[in-house]
């Protein structure tokens, strides 16, 4: 049974549950469930007064709903065998052993692939937000258990400061992982970044006294960042995504590591990370180290949204004690993809939000150029049935529903230029990009980035794994970031159809006012021209990334997929694109009003809504602060169906899309 959707106000409440009665607000914190595991060492778990466990809600993953089924069909099949294995002779398996319960029948890993939803459903169709159609409400509470985090729940965490906990289960496998790890060391087994050092240093052995000392080195000297800090929300994503990889259990992660990294994101301690750096393998290391620094005492964070402080302080002032970084803890911290994923996830769901935002605006053209309404008709879009164009072509046909200017052919007007009758076909293609990005995604920050790799299946340990490579993310976001770059260049093309007098309608040259003199005014004559610089630079970044492979470390790592760029390309791109759509929305409105045109009722609002923040503009003004303002508007305009999606009035019950619901 699904939980209940949390009554208003409860996710505040939560944020300070647990504390008992006489603790300061802020006492040092502890995994949660600390107190009914055993330590593994001496002063693992300094106190036992963190706040009481709370059980995770009942069948939890089910949370994710059907929206996640749409994304994830089967693109690489279910994951099989368990990543719950462990290590042969373990204190789990002796407990096992002991209740008679065996290791087959550990719980594991929910599959995440998925059959192939029904059509609408793959259309992404459902009802829902402006931000994302078919999105359940929002968990009280991000639990993260290894295997179930989507994007939404990093989004919440990173944008909302949704409160974090790790779930019980995942606290076994972590005390598990650990203790395998230290099985293996006092059996003699060589551990790589453990026993020896790192990259082309491999080859150098390093004594148990030393092991401390070589994590802490670790983190300092891979702390090797540069440029502008990234963004407090990414940092939290990229923070609670390493949690998630660290909750697989697979690491051989401290306890007492995990549970400080969750107190910094719990307390909103955000370190100072520098943007540029990392090659996407082994793992995002700089900008991990610098995300790891204040774990030691060093780095600079801050506390809150304050100023940036040295590490030690705001760790201070955060009430939260430095963990023993030792074992592997430096090396589990960093070995992964991230950054890629936390800027990567954030960017690719204001993708998606920026294609519904297009098609609005699109729609919008449509009426202001009177355009031909046939090739978003649902016999056209049922002939080449992708995914993405049916569900282009459904939200077109509502959004002009009731439209005066978007009608049938008529004499003189059978067909339309591209950029006006392919909107299906590019922005539906957008959408279908988007959809694998975000299945690869979602893999991504539910796998075990590391290595080695200790206690999978079968009891495997492994110090020969690639799992910290980034290639899969890079090639999926900079599929993205071209697939936006589509988007923004078919609104170009439109934004030139309206302001050009042979393409317009019969309007003036610019969308100049009728009040105003032709020549003496220039109309929106170089906001086309600022569209356009902005497609260039678009199209001037669309090298991917994932190319872009140099070899690293003395030859030892010959190819890496510089994934980050292509999260941060992707960012460029949505942001960009989100420009160039709000100077077509400008121009559209423009000239509507030119026309004397009224918006159909799904377009009203969107109308009203720029007008409220640009009136007409009759003579000429600077067009910098009305593009920006329009920009803004994007962003966080109401969904004009109010949640009330269309469907198809008729579907072919023996096509290969399906049943309609």
């Amino acid at each position: 049974m699904v939980s209940p959707r949390p009554r208003k106000g409860r996710r505040h409440e939560r944020l300070h549950q647990g504390h008992r009665a006489g603790d300061r607000p802020h006492a040092p914190v502890e995994p949660a469930g600390a107190a009914h595991l055993p330590a593994l060492d001496d002063g693992l778990l300094d106190a036992r007064r963190g706040r009481p466990h709370r059980q995770p809600h009942a069948d939890d993953r089910r949370r994710l709903g059907r929206h996640r089924d749409r994304v994830l069909c089967d693109l690489h099949g279910p994951r099989t065998g368990s990543q719950r294995g462990l290590w042969p002779g373990g204190a789990a398996a002796r407990a096992d052993a002991a209740s008679g319960v065996s290791a087959a029948a550990r719980p594991r890993p929910r599959p995440v692939g998925r059959r192939l939803p029904r059509w609408h459903e793959n259309c992404y169709l459902r009802a829902g937000s402006w931000w994302r159609e078919g999105a359940l409400a929002r968990p009280e509470d991000v639990v993260l258990d290894g295997s179930s985090l989507d994007l939404e729940r990093v989004a919440a965490v990173a944008r909302e400061r949704a409160p974090v906990r790790i779930a019980e289960a995942a606290w076994q496998r972590i005390h598990q992982g650990h203790e395998n790890l230290r099985a293996l060391v006092e059996a003699g087994h060589p551990i790589y970044g453990l026993t020896t050092g790192f990259g082309a240093l491999d080859g150098c052995a390093v004594g148990p006294d030393k092991v401390r000392a070589l994590q802490h080195n670790l983190l300092k000297s891979h702390a090797a960042g540069i440029g502008p800090a990234m963004a407090p929300d990414a940092v939290r994503a990229m923070m609670v995504i390493r949690l998630n990889v660290l909750a697989t259990g697979l690491t051989g992660v401290a306890p007492a590591t995990v549970a400080a990294l969750l107190a910094m994101l719990e307390r909103d301690v955000v370190p100072e990370v520098p943007e540029r750096g990392s090659v996407g393998a082994c793992g995002d290391l700089a900008p991990l180290a610098h995300m790891a620094l204040p774990l030691i005492g060093l780095g600079r964070a801050s506390v809150g949204g304050g100023p940036v402080e040295p590490g030690a302080a705001a760790m201070a002032r955060a009430n939260i004690a430095l963990p023993d970084i030792a074992g592997r803890d430096g090396i589990a911290l960093i070995n992964g993809t991230e950054q890629t994923t936390g800027i990567g996830v954030l960017a690719l769901l204001d993708a998606q939000a920026l294609v519904r935002q297009a098609e609005v605006v699109a729609a919008s053209s449509l009426e202001a150029l009177g355009a031909v309404d046939d090739a978003f008709a649902t016999a056209t879009a049922l002939a080449k049935p992708h995914p993405g164009q049916v569900a282009t072509s459904l939200r077109l046909q509502a959004l002009t529903q009731g439209s005066t200017a978007v009608l049938p052919p008529r004499p003189g007007r059978l067909r339309d230029a591209l950029s006006l009758r392919c909107i299906p076909q590019v922005l539906g293609s957008v959408r279908d990009g988007l959809a694998h990005a975000e299945a690869v995604l979602t893999i991504e920050i539910n796998a075990a980035n590391d290595n080695p790799l200790f206690g999978l299946a079968d009891g495997f340990v492994t110090s020969n794994s690639g799992n910290f490579h980034g290639q899969a993310a890079a090639d999926a976001l900079d599929a993205a970031a071209n697939a936006i770059t589509s988007l923004a260049v078919i609104a170009e093309r439109r934004c030139a159809r309206l302001v050009d007098p042979h393409h317009n309608g019969g309007l003036a040259a610019f969308l100049i006012h009728p009040e105003a003199a032709l020549g003496e005014n220039s109309g929106f004559m170089i906001a086309q021209y600022t569209a356009a610089a902005l497609v260039a630079e678009l199209r001037m970044r669309a090298v991917p990334a994932g190319i872009q492979s140099i070899t690293t470390c003395a030859g030892t790592e010959d190819h890496v997929p510089m994934a980050p760029l292509a999260a941060r390309r992707l960012r460029f791109a949505v942001d960009t694109g989100r420009s160039v759509v709000a100077i077509e929305a400008l121009l559209a409105a423009q000239a509507r009003d030119l026309k004397g045109v009224p918006p159909a009722p799904a377009l009203a609002s969107l109308h009203a809504a720029i007008r409220r923040e640009v009136p007409v503009m009759v003579e000429d003004r600077p067009l910098g602060e009305d593009i920006a303002a329009v920009t803004r508007l994007l962003a966080g305009l109401p969904d004009p169906f109010a949640g009330a999606m269309p469907t198809f009035d008729h579907v072919d019950p023996s096509s290969n899309l399906g049943e309609p619901e």
